[in-house]
């Protein structure tokens, strides 16, 4: 075991940890084999990853550090409190799941942080993420993802479930890309068996989803770039300078039923979403608006210096607007006629 020492960057006031433990890919280099405390054959990668985060001191966790290189996962890999999951880079370090594999995050004070990550060949109604997380104070940082459409949630899902009989606080993603899956890029949602459904300070900062279920959908028309309030509440959110372009539905969505309040979205770009075909006509009271730029229906919500551009029915939809305030925004070039108008 290799010890580093200074502050593991969790979010929010932990203790420190000195911890870190090394894992190599079967395609790693000679000498990162000859450095790593596990090292991978390719097969059944999630075992010695496993092994790694649970070897690190049970009370103040640690860094599992991954070399370069791909690591086949046929099941999934489970974080424990106050870890650290860490790659090279989103070019460098990839976590690939089949099997129904998944990265599940069920343990408070986790991080994951600079690697690619892909999901594909799941089984009928996997109502899960491939990142799943079900837990409050989680970081997700510099991770790029992508699934086949064979998931039913979303590439990045953060769902209430009633773990530890508490609501879902503190959800970073900075810098995360949910690159053409077929399913939801990011996903909020909850069980519905739980009554503790609220996701409250949560942060989005430099995050795209781009082309969600444009070419491939599990279940389509319903899949968008950003859903942010499926099933669940949510309070105090804030998104910055993040970008949803050339989704199947909205861009920036959240459903009607379902609480918003303290809702801030600061300069956003929506882009070209809407990529279903396009019905003859449209109804309110149907599916079609759900191919607006932001899709934002009762609740709280404030944008600064948003922007709306080729989305197919609306750039801004908004029901209810007491409460909705705009400043700065712009919305041009939308409507049906602008775009293309089917899938690849």
């Amino acid at each position: 075991m290799f010890l580093v020492f200074g502050m593991v960057p969790f979010v929010g006031a932990l203790e420190p940890s000195t911890a870190t433990i090394t894992v190599a890919a079967s395609d790693s280099t000679s000498t990162a084999k000859a450095q790593a405390d596990y090292v991978c054959d390719g097969s059944n990668d999630q075992a010695e990853i496993q092994n790694a985060i649970n070897a690190l001191p049970p009370a103040s966790g640690g860094t599992v550090q991954l070399t370069e290189g791909t690591f086949n996962c046929a099941g999934s890999i489970l974080p424990k409190a106050h870890t650290t999951l860490s790659g090279q880079g989103d070019d460098k370090t990839f976590i690939r799941f089949t099997n129904d594999g998944i990265l599940r995050v069920d343990a408070e004070y986790v991080t994951l942080e600079n690697f690619h990550v892909k999901g594909t060949g799941y089984s009928a109604s996997r109502d899960f993420g491939v990142v799943y997380i079900r837990a409050g104070h989680n970081a997700v940082r510099d991770v790029t993802g992508t699934a086949d459409r064979t998931i039913q949630g979303g590439l990045f899902y953060v769902r209430s479930v009633g773990l530890g009989n508490k609501n879902i606080e503190d959800i970073e993603f900075t810098r995360v890309v949910a690159d053409s899956p077929g399913t939801y890029g990011f996903l909020h949602s909850s069980w519905g068996g739980t009554n503790y459904k609220v996701h409250k300070n949560v942060r989005y900062t430099d995050c795209k989803a781009i082309d969600c279920g444009r070419y491939s959908a599990y279940n389509p028309p319903w899949v968008t770039g950003f859903d942010f309030a499926e099933l669940n509440d949510i309070e105090n959110l804030r998104v910055t300078r993040c970008v949803a372009e050339g989704t199947l539905e909205s861009g920036f969505h959240f459903e009607y039923g379902p609480t918003k309040k303290d809702i801030v979205l600061t300069d956003c770009i929506s882009r070209n979403n809407g990529q279903k075909p396009f019905p003859k006509t449209y109804s309110l009271g149907g599916e079609d608006y759900f191919g607006s730029g932001y899709y934002a229906p009762k609740g709280s919500y404030t944008f600064n210096n948003c922007t709306a551009e080729g989305n197919s029915a609306y750039g801004f939809f908004f029901s209810y607007p007491d409460g909705v305030y705009l400043y700065d925004c712009t919305d041009f070039e939308t409507g049906r006629g602008g775009r293309p108008t089917t899938q690849r």
